[in-house]
């Protein structure tokens, strides 16, 4: 076949700008901060022929290059396009490296890099909405084989990545590795998805990505491509027809003389390119052409012996049509030894495409019984068995739902494409229900997890429409899960709705399925921040259980009791009965009776943190979240991480609520839920406020704000709270208070439920404090103190205590000597209370109303409490502020600020104190969740930071730091 005029390793023509721009990124990047370059154009522009050109230059400046593509048709195989740039990479990396990695993270990159695999089985605890996790460990990973030289990574045809690599690119953007590292994408911009697409936008506006656009190349930048011998108006023809595209510009230049004459028939570029290169193949001997159809089908690299069994010629036969296909340059031996690949993704797309439809179904069959010979992976065989699958085929339904399960956690995208196909195979008849509706729960639950909500929603209200009415726990759990999407959805009235028509079902006939519909709505009402008015739905349900006797169900029930019922302070308050009891019955528990009503655990563990048990409420949080992931309840997680981090908030440690409150936004994002987002931003406010970060507080709280927007309930409220407490504390007062007034109904406030006033009343005197309108200050101090028991409660609650720290805030200026009363009682509430910051808080108030009243050994006994608090903490604003008013010394005794015991973390305080009553490093391991090496080493940080070597002067010192003399 004679092929028309083309030069053959022609040089890069037309992108020196472009080219130049690349490397002048590697040579930015040697400020240790990673960039993303993308570069973007139409199919055949130039962007591979432009990375390889980038590659070659870099490698030979002395930088690393790894090299990934994603393809058309493997696009369901999960991190595929990473996989193929690192996987070799990483493990032949220095072990010393791989060593700066922690054992979770090497076990969670072994779920993507077969390199890293252990063969111990996968990490414990990564469940799918949690797959940012497993982002982290990748970005982590980057970090630790980043070489001084510096690394490039290119990702080609990024349009073809599966959603697994998608989400891990935007995860990068989001949060840039550190080190010499670049990262460059290459794809289509048409047929990118929005995510991707916004991420990049986003970095680029932050200044941490670029993007480089190919378009035509003019006609005095092709030159190169064409052959001496082909001359004047041919040339133009030949260019017009290809539109300045240089693949098409080739193909054409290949296509073999007397087919398809320049602009006989007006076809736009890509069409007569395809048609160019159909006619290449075209011109192959048919047993040839059976090897390429094959080859297209068999892999983007493809080897020999599965392109034998697929063609269903001998190998002897393959090889012979190989070196054809070689030597017609429409195959190109690969990197990888052995095996192949085509000249471009167009040409296989092309190759695949000539072969007849039902040709191809047999090759994937073929190619699927193949692998399934070899034991290759379920997610492997899937592709093809997706193609080749017939209605009715078990073995076919079982790879896919296999395939599914596979990915679920990490890539649960791919598993939903999967259960999709899986079903479309299984028959609708009643002998297959079952499986139907295991495969339509497992549908529902991808869907969830992915942001893809509303689907999920009614994925599951297919599943209970085909539940029959004789298993009402199991509907009644489903209805439970569905009502809990609807209300990720802001359809806090349908979820209501559900639950009550299904409850009205099984009235008389089920009263395990009531119990768990009744928890559920009174789950709800919490939910929404109304701490009572479904109160009668927790006791109700806990009467049910108690009937029932299922020990689990009770827990779970007076769980929700506690949490719903309000502490007063007073002897025989009935909430600290529920409370103690509701602990006895979940301590009691086994972790598999646990696990089958896991909320049992997150109710008491919201309880204690509302009634200042809030190490207690730590112990029981940690345990529902180490099951939750064990067992899969992706449901609970986000809830259990919220609860968390606001226990670990009002206990000081304020780093561990940060990190809990970061994993909850960004199981947000995954899930595409505007309620746990809202949540997640709200909480990250109030910490950061804490912390210092005001301006970064601030942010926060607007996206917030912003978030809650699309929906209407509690946090709305909660979110515009945080973000005027940012305002204020960044010096902002005058902003935010009327709006958010007004947002909560008017002056009485009657949008904030019962439980919250307090704390909303102390944080609106604060306000109005720093907008410089005392009186109003007071009257918010005085309607605080009202609705928390007034002055006189013998016990006062934590609410009770933020009253008081309105008042101290409030008088400060008029009654100084009032404002170091309130203060003082205020953080003797909050210290029995377990709540450091708050405390502090109050120390810092009386010390200011003490120097107010010209007594310095009283204001500096304030301060040092409140220095010792913050510090323990993390509480920077808090910091800053006690600067800004000169107070420097340390305690009485003038010591410096380095003493014993200012340094120390919550967690080390909290481990000194379990030493100091003689416990063992394995007792306290057990007593705080955490494992005894852990132990060890803040037991180690102790001992530098204070000074000493033995346990019993860890002891010592531990009583010289909580009661010092003098």
């Amino acid at each position: 076949m004679r092929v028309a005029a083309f030069r053959e390793h022609a040089p890069l023509a037309g992108r020196g700008s472009e080219l130049a721009r690349l490397t002048g990124t590697v040579r930015l990047s040697a400020d240790r901060v990673s960039r993303l370059i993308a570069v973007t154009g139409e199919p055949g522009i130039g962007k591979t022929r432009l990375l390889r050109e980038f590659a070659a230059l870099t490698e030979a400046a002395g930088t690393t290059v790894r090299w990934g593509r994603a393809t058309e048709f493997e696009r369901h195989v999960p991190f595929e396009v990473f996989v193929n740039a690192l996987d070799d990479y990483v493990g032949a990396a220095d072990p010393q490296r791989l060593a700066q990695l922690s054992d979770d993270e090497r076990a969670l990159l072994g779920e993507v890099f077969p390199a890293l695999r252990t063969g111990r089985g996968g990490p414990v605890g990564l469940v799918d909405v949690e797959r940012h996790r497993l982002y982290r460990a990748v970005r982590a990973l980057l970090e630790a084989i980043v070489p001084a030289s510096g690394l490039v990574v290119v990702l080609d045809d990024v349009h073809w990545a599966d959603d697994a690599s998608i989400e891990l690119c935007e995860h990068l953007l989001r949060h840039p590795p550190r080190g010499r590292l670049v990262l460059v994408v290459a794809f289509r911009p048409r047929q990118v998805g929005p995510r991707l697409a916004a991420a990049i936008q986003l970095a680029t506006a932050h200044g941490q990505a670029e993007t480089i656009e190919l378009g035509p190349l003019p006609f005095d930048e092709v030159t190169a491509l064409f052959r001496d011998d082909l001359k004047g108006s041919a040339r133009r023809s030949l260019y017009e027809e290809s539109g300045g595209n240089p693949f098409y510009l080739e193909a054409l230049l290949r296509r073999p003389l007397g087919t398809a004459p320049a602009g006989s028939d007006g076809r736009r570029a890509p069409d007569l390119a395809l048609l160019a290169l159909a006619a290449e193949l075209d011109a192959l001997d048919p047993g040839v052409q059976r090897v390429a159809h094959a080859a297209a089908v068999a892999g983007d690299v493809f080897e020999p012996e599965l392109t034998a069994e697929i063609a269903g010629q001998d190998p002897a036969t393959i090889l012979a049509a190989l070196d054809e296909l070689i030597r017609r340059d429409l195959i190109r031996p690969s990197a990888q030894p052995g095996r192949f690949e085509f000249r471009h993704p167009l040409v296989r797309q092309a190759a695949y495409e000539a072969a007849g439809a039902g040709w191809r179904v047999g090759a994937h069959g073929r190619a699927a019984a193949a692998l399934g010979q070899r034991s290759a992976p379920p997610a492997q065989r899937a592709h093809h068995v997706e193609r080749s699958g017939r209605p009715g085929d078990s073995d076919a339904i079982g790879v896919l739902s296999d395939a599914a399960i596979g990915a679920m956690n990490s890539a649960p995208a791919t598993a939903v494409h999967w259960l999709r196909a899986a079903l479309r195979l299984l028959p609708g008849t009643a002998e297959h229900a079952t499986r139907r509706l295991i495969l339509l729960g497992l549908l529902a639950k991808g869907l969830g997890v992915t942001g893809r909500l509303e689907e999920s929603r009614d994925m599951l209200h297919e599943v209970v429409r085909l539940l029959p009415a004789d298993v009402a726990e199991q509907r009644a759990q489903v209805i439970g899960f569905t009502a809990m999407i609807e209300q990720l959805l802001g359809r806090h009235a349908e979820s209501r709705a559900l639950l009550e028509n299904e409850l009205r079902s099984v009235a008389g006939r089920n009263e395990a399925a009531a119990v768990i519909l009744k928890i559920r709505l009174a789950a709800a009402g919490l939910l929404g921040g109304d701490f009572s008015a479904d109160r009668r739905w927790a006791e109700e349900a806990l009467a049910h259980a108690r009937r029932v006797g299922d020990p689990a169900l009770t827990a779970a029930a007076l769980g929700l009791c506690a949490a719903a019922t309000p502490l007063t302070g007073a002897d025989g308050d009935p909430g600290s009965e529920r409370l103690h009891e509701a602990a006895a019955s979940v301590d009691a528990l086994v972790d598999g009776d646990l696990m089958r009503h896991l909320e049992a655990a997150v109710w008491l563990g919201w309880a204690e943190m509302y009634a200042g048990r809030l190490h207690d409420g730590v112990r029981h949080l940690e345990r529902a979240i180490g099951l939750a992931r064990q067992t899969g309840q992706t449901h609970l997680v986000t809830y259990i991480l919220m609860s968390l981090g606001s226990t670990y908030g009002l206990l000081g440690r304020l780093a561990e609520a940060s990190a809990c409150f970061t994993d909850a936004l960004e199981t947000a994002l995954l899930t595409g839920s505007h309620e746990l987002r809202t949540m997640a931003l709200t909480q990250q406010c109030w910490i950061s406020s804490w912390r210092g970060d005001t301006d970064t507080a601030v942010l926060l709280g607007e996206q917030a704000v912003e978030s809650a927007a699309r929906i209407q309930g509690w946090y709305s409220l909660i979110a515009r709270a945080m973000l005027l407490q940012a305002r204020v504390y960044r010096g902002d007062a005058e902003l935010g208070l009327e709006a958010f007034i007004e947002a909560a109904g008017g002056s009485e406030l009657p949008a904030i439920k019962t439980m919250a006033r307090p704390s909303i009343f102390e944080l609106l005197s604060m306000a109005e404090s720093a907008r410089g309108r005392p009186e109003r200050a007071k009257e918010w101090a005085d309607r605080a103190l009202a609705e928390s028991g007034g002055p006189d409660v013998p016990a006062p609650t934590v609410f009770a205590a933020f009253a008081r720290l309105a008042q101290a805030n409030a008088t400060l200026s008029a009654d100084p000597s009032a404002a170091a009363r309130w203060g003082s009682e205020a953080a003797r509430a909050f210290t029995e209370f377990g709540d450091p910051v708050d405390a502090g808080r109050a120390h810092l108030l009386a010390g200011r109303a003490y120097s107010a009243l010209r007594d310095p050994d009283a204001a500096r006994e304030q301060f040092d409490q409140a220095r010792i608090l913050f510090e323990a903490s993390g509480a920077g604003y808090y910091l800053t502020q006690l600067d800004r008013f000169g107070v420097r010394a340390g305690r009485r005794s003038g010591a410096a600020e380095s003493e014993p015991g200012a340094q120390l973390t919550s967690r080390e305080l909290e481990i000194a104190r379990l030493v100091a009553t003689g416990l063992t490093n394995r007792q306290i391991a057990e007593r705080l969740f955490l494992s005894p090496r852990t132990v060890e080493t803040h037991l180690g940080r102790l001992y530098a930071k204070l000074g000493v070597s033995t346990r019993a002067a860890v002891a010592h010192a531990l009583d010289w730091i909580e009661r010092p003399p003098g």
